[in-house]
């Protein structure tokens, strides 16, 4: 377990490592085009968002002019300062959309916060928040936060406010890096070695921090910077938002493993007195993770299973993929374990709602919108829709659209359609299972130069791929030579780009010209064939938005 740990926290330095400040090339001013679309709210979203704002201060104890953290040697750890342009701009940039800059001033809401009785959140300290539970002896922390210095500071705060006692317990959601790594800033491994404080998590929360920030480490804290944009400026023209927070801090890592497990899809458990229901969703937001209901103060952690906006099925830097399927149906379940004793819900990221008709609709409706892509994109998926075509045609319900919960400020649901046909189709993403053997581009780009554009002298495009490629090219680009007049083409399929007009003297009509001087359509615009099939082929245009532009299946 020791060896485990270091290797844990040697990664996930190294991907704090890669959200250090870099020089940035310049940023541009928008385009009036840009600006102009920029300047409104999407005409499917509801105009009012009072509920929303109402919520980011509500139950405000206390917050400081703004937080500066430093860390050994006074390396920045977290500075609010960097985003004062949201308070000097009230109004959207042309450079940032209306509803975005919106979500980005309450995201910016930083202090100590009360939830309900004895139930404290510190938000805007890091992308997470931390939340204390008053005990009857001490405090039971939730998700102590990404570093050491951030959690340290939200307990600073708290011992400002409230009583002063101690931590006695601590609680991991799931296994994400931003709701533990920062534990030892509130307590100490002696005082959990000595039987003092408890670390309660999920079944498998170790096993699964491993997986995810050891072995695939490297390459996703390499993905992870450009997701969540730390190494831009911060500003109108730079990163303004990360969707569930700020960003992500940058200061010390550390973990102390869970003490007891959550081994049983419901557990009841009493922690310093106060009762605790435990819902294990797993295979949701994080491939281990826990909701819990606190009966006595009729509150619901609903942990990051539910938020301020739609969260990824596939996220950008490369973690599981989630399924949208199990997501709709724990939500269901905790609807109707929890939703009719429950007067506040409250979040791993965002802020708290209140009242059982504002919970159960919230709930409901977000339960609703992973369901919706999921079913939709499997309708999609089944009628021989490829990925990047569904992804294109679904678009929310304006029941769903118009909710600002609901909005794309972190996931997006062109990407979470590819998520549920990768993970229905075991990470296929074509139609045709011969794609799975892509070759890699530059073997690709130099096939489909041969191919597209002989020397003058060469008997012709076929013997020219078989004399300088592999059979397995010759196998896919003459199957479609001899079968593409022998296929009906489907009835709703759109005409292909290389029709009559990009004939040539060198192939049957419907190829690709090769003769000198010819430039059709697809060779001028760069595009490469799609080498999956049928045979060489280039992508039709898609069909929600009937591009004239040649490109290939995503």
């Amino acid at each position: 377990m020791k060896k485990t740990g270091v290797c844990i926290l040697l990664v996930v330095a190294l991907l704090f490592g890669a959200f250090l400040p870099a020089t940035a090339a310049g940023p541009k001013e928008a385009d009036p085009e840009t600006g102009e679309l920029n300047s409104r709210l999407p005409p499917t979203l509801s105009a009012d968002d009072r509920e929303e704002s109402e919520f980011s201060i509500r139950g405000l104890i206390a917050a400081e002019p703004f937080i500066d953290i430093r860390g050994d040697g006074g390396k920045p750890v977290w500075d609010t300062k960097r985003y004062d342009f949201l308070e000097v701009e009230p109004t959207n940039p042309a450079t940032v959309p209306a509803a975005l800059w919106r979500h980005a001033r309450r995201n910016a809401q930083h202090g100590l916060f009360r939830v309900t009785d004895g139930i404290y959140q510190v938000r805007g300290y890091d992308i997470a928040n931390i939340t204390f539970i008053a005990g009857k002896t001490g405090y039971i922390v939730v998700d102590p936060l990404t570093s050491v210095e951030t959690a340290r500071a939200a307990l600073e705060l708290l011992y400002r406010y409230c009583p002063i006692k101690p931590v006695v317990a601590a609680i991991y959601t799931h296994s994400h890096v931003d709701h533990w790594v920062g534990v030892r800033g509130i307590i100490t491994a002696e005082e959990v070695a000595s039987g003092k404080v408890r670390i309660i998590a999920p079944a498998g929360m170790v096993e699964e921090a491993v997986n995810e920030n050891v072995l695939a480490g490297n390459a996703m804290a390499r993905r992870a910077a450009y997701m969540f944009g730390n190494l831009l400026p911060k500003g109108p023209k730079g990163q303004v938002d990360a969707g569930i927070g700020k960003a992500v801090s940058t200061g010390t890592v550390s973990l102390i493993p869970p003490t007891e497990e959550i081994a049983t899809p419901v557990q009841e458990m009493t922690i310093d007195g106060v009762r605790f229901v435990f819902q294990q969703t797993p295979g949701t937001e994080a491939p281990v993770e826990m909701n819990f209901h606190l009966p006595d103060l009729k509150a619901l952690c609903i942990a990051e299973n539910v938020s301020a906006g739609l969260h990824n099925l596939l996220t950008p830097r490369g973690a599981l993929v989630r399924d949208g399927r199990a997501w709709a149906r724990f939500i269901d379940e905790a609807i109707d374990r929890f939703a009719g004793d429950t007067e506040v819900v409250f979040t791993t990221h965002h802020w708290p709602r209140w009242g059982k008709a504002r919970i159960a609709d919230y709930m409901k409706k977000q339960r609703d919108l992973y369901k919706y892509i999921h079913d939709q994109t499997v309708r999609l998926m089944n009628q021989g829709y490829p990925p990047a075509e569904c992804a294109e045609r679904i678009q929310l319900p304006p029941s769903l659209a118009r909710e600002w919960f609901n909005r794309d400020f972190y996931g997006t649901v062109n990407f979470n359609v590819k998520a549920v046909t990768s993970a229905t189709l075991a990470g296929s993403t074509a139609i045709r299972p011969i794609s799975i053997r892509s070759r890699p581009r530059r073997r690709r780009g130099s096939t489909c130069s041969t191919w597209a554009v002989p020397a003058p002298s060469s008997p012709g495009p076929v013997r020219t791929s078989a004399r300088v490629n592999t059979a397995g090219w010759l196998r896919r680009s003459t199957t479609w030579f001899s079968q593409s007049r022998k296929t009906p083409r489907p009835a709703n399929s759109w005409p292909m780009p290389w029709s009559s007009s990009a004939t040539g003297p060198n192939l049957p009509s419907g190829g690709i010209s090769t003769s000198p001087g010819h430039r059709n359509s697809a060779t001028a615009s760069g595009a490469m064939p799609h080498s999956t099939g049928p045979g060489l082929m280039w992508s039709a245009p898609c069909r929600s938005t009937r591009s004239s532009t040649c490109r290939p299946f995503a």
